[in-house]
């Protein structure tokens, strides 16, 4: 009997990891969201779950090519400093007791930063922006919320554009940008289109 209770025990176990694996999987598709300008009003900006063409066309794995990548924590991930549940940056060995918070955390602060991106762009043009992760940046005694994402603009040709970024939780203002890529079309005959971030560099 005892062990056949082991042995159960040991099959929920093993089921419970499958169940939560194949939850971080799924997710990781639906972080990514498109935003574009309504059609009936280009000062306004809808957003959806990205569709699967969208997904393709920025070359996002599938789920079967992020179930066969190994997951495993590095050394220096296993030892983040973590603030309510955010990864310290900046002055990571900061007192944290007495920090002046310079923002707060606003639910809309990734629609803020679609109409941002949007804003100068033309009326048809789409973005695809993924949270990577959230942080507190410390910093002369100060910390800042800030979300990392990934930032890519769906051009004509089936190509994209792509850079990182790290926005203000509570504006949806871009702080700072790095990798960021261009590619042009490719077997077609007409100018490179050129999108550009906009905010804070």
């Amino acid at each position: 009997m005892k062990k056949a209770s082991l042995l159960t025990l040991f099959i929920l176990l093993v089921s419970a990891i499958y169940k939560i694996h194949q939850y971080s999987s799924d997710q990781h598709l639906e972080e990514w969201h498109t935003y574009s300008k309504a059609k009936n009003d280009n000062k306004q900006v809808v957003f959806w779950d990205s569709t699967e063409k969208e997904l393709k066309q920025a070359r996002v794995p599938d789920k079967e090519d992020i179930k066969r990548k190994p997951s495993s924590l590095s050394p220096k991930a296993s030892k983040v400093k973590m603030l309510a549940g955010r990864e310290i940056t900046g002055e990571v060995d900061a007192n944290t007791k007495h920090l002046k918070w310079t923002n707060s955390y606003h639910d809309d602060w990734k629609e803020k930063l679609g109409n941002s991106l949007l804003r100068f762009q033309e009326p048809d043009a789409k973005v695809m922006v993924k949270k990577n992760k959230s942080v507190v940046e410390i910093k002369k005694g100060k910390g800042r919320l800030m979300e990392h994402v990934t930032i890519t603009y769906l051009l004509e040709g089936d190509e994209t554009t792509s850079f990182n970024a790290w926005v203000d939780s509570e504006t949806g203002e871009m702080i700072r940008t790095w990798n960021k890529t261009i590619k042009e079309p490719i077997g077609h005959n007409h100018e490179r289109q050129i999108l550009t971030p906009t905010g804070t560099l």
